[in-house]
Formats: structure tokens, C-alpha cells, sequence
């Protein structure tokens, strides 16, 4: 199932896997303060009664991202962790990754 929102400034994409173990999240373009509303409720519905065992936001196509949408992107993982999923940000720019490495959001395979 592919389910998303858009934004002249980003868009969310997202997918179910085959087995429904994994959702993954899209990211692309710029996740500012006006992103998080739409950030922390994709993430928060792909965790809402889901079968999945697994979370992934790949942020490859992110371009900026800001500290209110690294906010929404640590909601997301205390969701995750309250819910017994797993919880993992891939695929960041060097731009993004020095915003979201100090956050603790890229550790492999966080639980």
C-alpha cells in the first residue's frame, strides 16, 4: 500500500513491505518548522495499529531538515519503543546527518 502527503517545500511517501513487517517513510525536500505537524502524524499513523514490526525513514531525498522535525522524527521513536517496534533513519545527506547524529536517530538498527 502506498499512502503519502505532499507540500510545495516536501514530500512523505509511504509503503507498506510485502509481508507487512516494515513501513517504510519517504522523506524528500525540506522538513522545516512548518513540516513538523505533517512529519509527526505520518510517523505516529504508520505505528497506529500496525501488524509491522519495523519503522524505516529513509531521508535520502531530504534536503534540510530542522530541529522541530528531528522533535517529530524522536516522538516517532519513543512511539516506537512503547510499541515494541523497531525504529531506524537511513540513508541521510552529509547536511542532514550532521543534524541528526547528535539526536542519536542514526544508530543501526535502533530498538
Amino acid at each position: 500500500m502506498n499512502v503519502g502527503v505532499t507540500d510545495a517545500s516536501f514530500s512523505i511517501d509511504r509503503e507498506t513491505g510485502p509481508n507487512g513487517a516494515v513501513i517504510l517513510l519517504r522523506l524528500s525536500g525540506e522538513f522545516d518548522r512548518a513540516a513538523r505537524p505533517a512529519l509527526q502524524r505520518a510517523v505516529l499513523a504508520a505505528l497506529a495499529g500496525s501488524r509491522a514490526t519495523d519503522l524505516v525513514v529513509d531521508v535520502a531525498g531530504t534536503t534540510l531538515i530542522d530541529q522541530e522535525s528531528v522533535d517529530a522524527l524522536l516522538v516517532g521513536y519513543v512511539a516506537a519503543l512503547r510499541h515494541g517496534h523497531g525504529y531506524r533513519v537511513v540513508n541521510p545527506r552529509r547536511r542532514v546527518r550532521r543534524i541528526l547524529e547528535p539526536a542519536g536517530l542514526l544508530s543501526p538498527g535502533r530498538r
